[in-house]
């Protein structure tokens, strides 16, 4: 790479354009970008070993585990009142032979004793099981099979039903496995209890001596291997916080998890004190559900209301069709649930047409033909019943959800509206607490009002709280940076419907589809940004979907929860940090984290959208050979290293993005063959105006007049006439005006050319391919329908490939590449 980044070139200093100051101008910082196991998971093709995983969970949580006293431990969250002495006779003695064994010796007088106390309690029926054999196999999107060695679940039929073992799994097993053991259901779960012997290697925290998180590789793992225990836990059920119990020999802690972090107790020896671990099991053997970390305003749905909801949705088709399958038919792992919103919540807005019938719900009236009519004999409890009915939501298995314990933890669920007799989208998340922080309702409301198209309707919004007796609401807000030294800030449950239910952008059917939706994406994207001045800041995958009435299509923006409004950019960050879609980030977000995000970066996460894409679901160069394909696809995309100021990346997105490369060409569609050398000039000509260049090349723009479309968007005729990059003089340094990214004319002209090409070219998931063993993998020619405009099908043995060059000696990036090159923002100035 010398040849493309000489030292000599880039150890010489920059000088400023003549319109600044000589004196150096202070850049603000943007809030410092991290990698999410939670967004990092769900698009990655690196398939990470378990211990990875782990280790990677371990690194979001360490900052974010505090220690406390047992004694501040139960009085802050461990409400109730201890048992006396005569129910204390009552209670089993934990054993110290057990303790002194491997976990499994643990089991049975752990079940145990926690049973003796448990029936001792008055308020429902627990029960303590041995899970540490049986691992959860319902989560198919579990990223391990995740099975902690005791659990406490509750005694329903359907919670039995989900981890009840069979009779076959019995056979032969001892009397205490057979009395106790059960599957793991994270679906039922109430208390996960993890065991570690004394000299287990992977104790998470410092047991029986002074210390709290052991700075082992092994108590690494640790920490990860419970951190996803409450992932897991909290994404399967409707939670805000949640208990574990981590034991290790005859020495036990205490954690309470949230969606900032985890309270942690001090360890204390329970066997020479068995007190307060008897005291903690009697205190949640008679709490109710809210107190034991569950939502108040959730609970599991009345059969009536199912029997209502299928009712009305018998003539779905398509992707809702599939929804409504996928939540009904897992209801034993995956309940359904009745989600109840504020009344305050519905929004009622006249330049949302779709918001005026939901709004109905509000005026006290029954839609007509639905429910009972109102008569002077329906009783006050009818009324009240179909009163909560108006604002009730059913939904089943999550479509989308976080991988990560702390975080927004969004999660996403098809729902049937009650009130409407109609499948909607509701959005549950944990946004910050702040009011420099817009609500994404607020957003919403924003976009709507400045006309911004291509966004979906939001019908309720708000955060979420819970009705006390005497008619007041309690907020859902976390309580664990309230102990944290860290700057840390409160979050507060939201939760957003809106009205169109979208399917994912990867459900598209050809080329011509993709380019119209990405198209789409980015007219609402410049709306924002030009009318709204809002930049969205997060495009990806997830963020972009189609909208399908049946007859026609349209691309959707969504996930506004990360975006900034213009006049908040540069002042500074508001959380500690913020993740984004790794991915899709623009290689100079990727190679300075705290570099302040700019329209450029997310046009440019557009490009890398679409080459993703590309490569995944299109006939190109590496299509030949997996193997090639997923080093180029980790090379690029998921690559990472960490360091002291955070997580880094991008190496070998800068080069193909400074170098106007494509390294996967030829396509074999020719509306992305088109679309991607376009996009790469384009992206070419913005690097080489705000990075200092060894090369002696520029690129001008020469205006080219295209034909429109009729049904173009006529705010677009004057972009029309756009640049064509084209080869003409020579500087070191290219002038911040050609920064091609820095407006959305450019990237719009380079869709807009393709949009009227059709292409029936779209192949199975190639992706799919990199977990299967290498002596099935076969071509895409050989598996799939293959459409090509090439013509020879013998042609792809002739396309280019990956150099082993071209990602230095580990194949994962481009060891000789800079990463704190100079950077020249939009406006000139120097980063």
């Amino acid at each position: 790479m010398s040849d493309i980044f000489p030292p000599t070139v880039l150890a010489q200093p920059k000088t400023p354009p003549p319109h600044q100051p000589a004196e150096p101008v202070p850049i603000p910082e943007s809030t410092p970008r991290s990698l999410k196991q939670s967004s990092y998971h769900q698009n990655s093709v690196s398939k990470k070993r378990l211990e990875d995983v782990k280790r990677r969970l371990a690194k979001e949580m360490d900052d974010q585990f505090v220690e406390v006293s047992v004694e501040t431990f139960m009085d802050a969250f461990v409400p109730g009142i201890d048992p006396d002495e005569q129910v204390q006779e009552k209670f089993v003695s934990f054993a110290d032979e057990c303790y002194k064994r491997t976990e499994s010796h643990m089991y049975p007088n752990m079940c145990e004793v926690i049973q003796s106390v448990l029936d001792t309690c008055s308020k429902d029926r627990l029960a303590a099981k041995a899970t540490g054999n049986w691992p959860d196999f319902s989560d198919k999107d579990s990223q391990t099979q995740k099975k902690p060695d005791v659990t406490i679940y509750p005694t329903t039929d359907a919670a039995e039903r989900a981890y009840k073992l069979a009779d076959a799994d019995l056979k032969k097993k001892s009397k205490s496995q057979q009395l106790y053991g059960a599957h793991t259901s994270w679906a039922w779960s109430l208390l996960p209890i993890e065991l570690k012997s004394t000299r287990h290697t992977e104790r998470p925290f410092y047991f029986g001596q002074e210390g709290f998180l052991r700075p082992t590789s092994g108590g690494s793992i640790g920490r990860g291997q419970i951190s996803d225990y409450a992932a897991n836990l909290m994404r399967r059920q409707h939670r805000l916080f949640c208990f574990m119990i981590v034991v290790a020999g005859r020495h036990a802690r205490l954690l309470r998890w949230d969606r900032v972090g985890a309270v942690v107790s001090k360890d204390f020896d329970f066997v020479a004190d068995p007190g307060m671990l008897q005291n903690f099991f009697y205190r949640f053997g008679n709490m109710d559900s809210a107190q034991r970390g569950f939502d108040p305003t959730v609970k599991l749905a009345r059969a009536e209301y199912v029997e209502e909801m299928k009712e009305h949705v018998e003539g779905l088709s398509g992707y809702h069709k599939k929804c409504f399958e996928d939540a009904l038919s897992h209801q034993t792992t995956w309940p359904l649930y009745e989600v109840t919103v504020h009344r305050d919540d519905v929004i009622d807005n006249d330049l949302m047409p779709r918001t005026k019938e939901s709004a109905e719900r509000l005026s006290g009236t029954q839609r007509s033909g639905e429910g009972p009519e109102e008569s002077s004999d329906v009783s006050e409890k009818t009324k009240s019943h179909e009163d909560e009915k108006r604002f009730t939501f059913i939904v089943g298995k999550y479509r989308a959800a976080s991988y990560s314990p702390t975080g927004r933890a969004t999660k996403g669920y098809v729902a049937f509206d009650m009130f409407l007799k109609k499948l909607v989208f509701v959005k549950d998340t944990w946004r910050v607490k702040s009011s420099r922080v817009p609500t994404e309702r607020q957003v919403y409301e924003d976009l709507w009002k400045h006309q911004v198209k291509n966004i979906v309707t939001p019908l309720c919004g708000g955060d979420v709280r819970a009705l006390r007796s005497d008619g007041g609401a309690v907020f859902h807000v976390t309580e664990t940076q309230k102990y944290l030294k860290t700057n840390e800030s409160a979050r507060v449950q939201y939760r957003l419907i809106v009205y169109e239910v979208c399917q994912p952008l990867q459900d598209y059917k050809d080329s011509r589809q993709l380019i119209k939706v990405l198209y789409d994406a980015l007219r609402s994207h410049r709306d924002a940004w030009e009318r709204a001045r809002i930049l969205h800041r997060d495009i990806s995958v997830g963020n972009v979907m189609i909208e399908w009435d049946g007859t026609s299509f349209r691309g959707i923006l969504n996930d506004w929860d990360l975006c900034k409004y213009k006049d908040d950019l540069k002042n500074g960050p508001i959380q500690p940090q913020r993740s984004g879609t790794w991915q899709f980030m623009s290689a100079l977000l990727l190679k300075d984290p705290k570099k302040l995000q700019e329209v450029s970066d997310d046009l440019e996460s557009f490009v890398h959208l679409t080459n993703w894409l590309v490569l995944r679901y299109h006939e190109h160069g590496l299509s030949g050979d997996p193997e090639v394909l997923k080093t180029h696809v980790t090379g690029t995309y998921d690559a990472y290293t960490t360091g002291a100021a955070g997580d880094v990346g991008g190496d070998l997105k800068f080069y193909h993005m400074n170098g106007g490369h494509i390294p996967f060409g030829p396509i074999v569609s020719a509306p992305l063959e088109m679309l991607t050398m376009a996009l790469a000039e384009v992206c070419k000509e913005h690097y080489q105006a705000v990075v200092p260049q060894a090369v002696p090349s520029i690129t001008r723009s020469q205006p080219v007049q295209r034909n429109v479309p009729q049904d173009a968007d006529e705010s677009e005729d004057e972009e029309t006439a756009e640049a064509v990059p084209i080869v003409s003089e020579t500087l070191a340094v290219r002038s911040p005006s050609r920064a091609t990214l820095s407006t959305h004319k450019a990237i719009m002209a380079a869709f807009r050319k393709c949009l009227w090409i059709d292409a029936d070219d779209k192949v199975d998931d190639q992706f799919a391919t990199f977990s299967t063993p290498a002596s099935v993998h076969r071509t895409i020619g050989s598996s799939t329908k293959r459409k090509s405009t090439s013509g020879n099908p013998s042609s792809a043995n002739k396309r280019r490939r990956v150099s082993s060059e071209q990602f230095g000696s580990t194949g994962t990036g481009i060891s000789s590449l800079d990463v704190s090159l100079p950077v020249v923002t939009e406006d000139g100035a120097d980063v």
